[in-house]
């Protein structure tokens, strides 16, 4: 056997150890080494070591030694590496005949709480081996795991059987240099494990209370390591990279060489040193690599957690890409992922999420990584269902599908209380067209504009949206949310404002408004004003538009002009045909004309017709009455309002005003019929009557042998008023008069109505009278 070198003066303790070269499978040199503080006494003496064993993970190669990174902080100081039960089942899986330590019962000390061991020590007579690692991996903060390698790799305890009483008062090899014998008062089980411990401790934190071991293996500062306590042996230039590190180095001053890492499951040369080596290689084989850091430990549980292979996830596919520097890291599987993050733990994506995670890219896709596990979400009126929460989005499962809910749509659907609210569960995956996406939900349809900028569109209003083409129809993008229209002089509603339109919902129904009849609707004041809520869909028909609301209408004859029709103008307009009638469409809106002649009235302008409203009542003026209307200074002239609406018998119409009536012969053509002269028309039967329909105007007829007066010409005779009366001139004798020259001559102004008996007729003028 290799003899064991002690050395305590330089404060630290190297010890080569060896089984018997007669032992081929075992054969292996182990050079371990602890640094004790000051005031510590070496009194133990050497005892052979149980050689690594490399069967466990056959594919380990010493290339893979990072001297200055040995072991990670993270599994070094693990306070909840092992329960007792685990380390309890671990030594018994390790020494089949339970002749090892696994059944070594020792009476340990009560330990008080110390800088190194925060929590005190509770001592206890018979107490396993177990029961001491794990209530000093709960005092010290030093994980058993660590412990357990300690044991193995300084006095082969956890494999070695029926060990000897030597081999377990000096079990972790504590307080024994490398020139001296071990110090008797760190004898015994108990005491090598607390106080090896402790030391571990002291050497990664550096406190105050050991300033002496404040300039060797520094993290980060490149250092040398001597390859064994050969002095003739050169060093190594190592850098430290964590605590865990920096306290091995502590305890066993020594990197291997070379030699030793090419032979990791025995000897290498002269100046080959093992105990560092043999730590690695016992821990990798026992516990995988040493180097991983707390997410590789936190994805191992939770996969265990979960069945392991036999679990939901199945197996590991690829390498974990967890680091003992990593802040997050991840393992994927069959069917899932693990991934961890310091502050927010390993998280699980599996199940039916899993798919459609995988489907968005995964943990580099769209959605990012996960922040919260999966939870079920009970939901008693939309359904129960379960959703997973990630850093840019989230996925709901229901009965209505599994799907993503991510960027500006997931903000609105929290906006609208998600699962809980009137949306419901996500029915559908997002579409998106350009930058603008749109997702369905048992409630209604969000759509977003924009990473940050998104809208509900809900009940009604998503049956009417979807009627109207969606996001690729006529109203495009909401502009806003829905928004409650109190009572006025209409009832209750709400209004939603669309990119290129708007939706109105009340009691009347739920209807879109767009193009130039929006615009004039908002100028009306909406359902506030005198239109009320709409009542039907917009309707064209030869590029002019229209939409009927309760108290109205508007008609639209180009994209960009619209006009209203309200009130008693809509009752008159619908009487006449509304937009296929004869009025056409308004050219104007209602308004107010004031008072001449006659009482103030209102009037509306179409493209062919007029609506007048007065006292007289409301009427429609059209064709060639209108024109002559107007020719007549309408309203403010002699004739004054409608008072009844146009009347027509065989292409000849009519129509009564205040002041007298207008009648059209022909399309275009058409005369006024004015007081005196409009009561007699009238008498006379009108336009059935014998004087038929007018063909001038009244006209004025100067003095001559006789007073001057007036006269009009009709088809079937003529009416002429002067100072002697207003009579009417027909057939026959208004033949015989014209030969007189009519008023110009010896007759002069007709005082009397013509006079028949039969076919006989008479009339008297002022200068004589007349027969046929």
């Amino acid at each position: 056997m290799f003899l064991a070198g002690k050395l305590l003066g330089s404060s630290r303790i190297a010890r080569t150890l060896a089984v018997a070269a007669a032992a081929l499978a075992m054969l292996s040199a182990t050079l371990v080494g602890v640094s004790a503080p000051a005031d510590a006494t070496a009194t133990s003496t050497p005892s052979a070591v149980v050689a690594p064993k490399l069967t466990a993970t056959s594919a380990l190669s010493g290339s893979s030694f990072q001297p200055g990174y040995i072991i990670s902080d993270y599994l070094f100081y693990q306070t909840d590496a092992m329960t007792q039960a685990q380390i309890q089942t671990f030594l018994d899986a390790e020494c089949p005949t339970h002749n090892c330590i696994d059944n070594v019962k020792t009476t340990s000390a009560t330990r008080a709480a110390s800088n190194m061991c925060p929590t005190a020590y509770v001592g206890a007579a018979s107490e396993t081996t177990a029961a001491i690692i794990y209530k000093v991996e709960q005092s010290c903060g030093i994980s058993a795991k660590v412990i357990l390698v300690t044991l193995q790799k300084e006095q082969g305890l956890v494999t070695r059987q029926n060990p000897s009483a030597p081999a377990l008062r000096e079990a972790m090899g504590y307080g024994c240099p490398d020139t001296a014998p071990c110090a008797s008062q760190y004898y015994g089980l108990f005491n090598q494990i607390y106080d090896a411990s402790s030391q571990f401790k002291r050497y990664g934190l550096r406190t105050s209370d050991n300033v002496s071991f404040r300039t060797k293996y520094q993290i980060g500062v490149p250092y040398p390591i001597a390859k064994s306590p050969n002095a003739t042996c050169k060093t190594i230039t190592v850098t430290v990279q964590d605590m865990a590190t920096t306290a091995l180095y502590y305890y066993t001053p020594y990197t291997p060489d070379p030699a030793a890492l090419a032979n990791l499951g025995g000897t290498g040369d002269a100046c080959s040193s093992y105990g560092n080596r043999n730590f690695w290689v016992y821990w990798n084989n026992w516990f995988g690599d040493p180097l991983e850091g707390e997410g590789a430990d936190k994805i191992s549980a939770t996969y265990t957690a979960d069945g392991g292979s036999g679990g939901v996830l199945g197996a590991s596919v690829g390498s974990s890409t967890c680091s003992p520097t990593s802040t997050s890291c991840s393992q994927v599987y069959a069917n899932g992922v693990i991934y961890w993050t310091k502050t927010g733990g390993a998280l699980t994506v599996d199940g039916v999420i899993y798919p459609v995670y995988s489907a968005a890219g995964g943990l580099t896709g769209a959605l990012g990584v996960p922040t919260r596990n999966y939870a079920a979400i009970p939901e008693p009126v939309n359904g129960n269902g379960g959703g997973q929460l990630f850093a840019n989005g989230s996925i709901y499962t229901s009965t209505a599908g599994t799907f993503v809910v991510s960027g500006g749509i997931r903000t609105e659907y929290w906006n609208q209380l998600s699962t809980a609210g009137k949306l419901g569960w996500p029915a559908a995956a997002a579409a998106c067209t350009g930058s603008v996406c749109s997702q369905v939900f048992q409630g209604g349809l969000v759509v977003s504009s924009s990473a940050t900028s998104a809208f509900s569109i809900l009940g009604a209003y998503q049956t009417e949206y979807t009627a109207d083409g969606g996001l690729t129809g006529v109203l495009g993008r909401p502009l806003g949310e829905q928004v409650a229209i109190s009572a006025g002089a209409h009832a209750a509603g709400s209004v939603q404002l669309f990119s290129g339109g708007s939706i109105y919902s009340s009691p009347a129904g739920t209807f879109t408004l767009r193009g130039a009849i929006r615009t004039e609707y908002s100028a009306q004041k909406a359902s506030a004003g005198k239109l009320g809520w709409p009542t039907a869909e917009q309707a064209c028909a030869a590029g002019v538009c229209s939409q009927a609301f309760q108290d109205g209408s508007i008609v639209a004859p180009t994209s960009s002009t619209a006009f209203s029709v309200v009130g008693i103008y809509q009752t008159e307009y619908t009487a006449q045909g509304g937009l296929a009638g004869v009025l056409g469409h308004p050219l104007r809106e209602q308004a107010a004309i004031a008072a001449s002649a006659h009482p103030a009235g209102s009037g509306q302008l179409f493209s062919g017709g007029s609506i007048y409203s007065s006292s007289a009542g409301i009427f429609t003026v059209r064709g060639a009455i209108r024109t002559e209307y107007w020719a007549q200074k309408s309203n403010a002239g002699k004739l004054g309002w409608p008072t009844a609406e146009q009347v027509c018998t065989g292409g000849l119409c009519s129509q009564a005003f205040q002041g007298g009536l207008i009648v059209s012969s022909t399309a275009t053509t058409a005369f006024a019929v004015l007081g005196g002269y409009a009561t007699l028309y009238k008498a006379e039967g009108g336009l059935a009557g014998v004087l038929g329909h007018p063909l001038r105007e009244q006209a004025a007829i100067p003095a001559s042998a006789h007073p001057a007066g007036s006269g009009q010409l009709f088809s079937g005779g003529s009416i002429y008023s002067s100072s002697a009366g207003t009579f009417a001139v027909l057939g026959a004798i208004r033949t015989k008069y014209w030969a007189q020259k009519s008023n110009a001559g010896k007759l002069g102004w007709p005082t009397a109505e013509q006079v028949c008996s039969g076919a006989a007729c008479t009339q008297h003028f002022q200068g004589g009278t007349l027969s046929n």
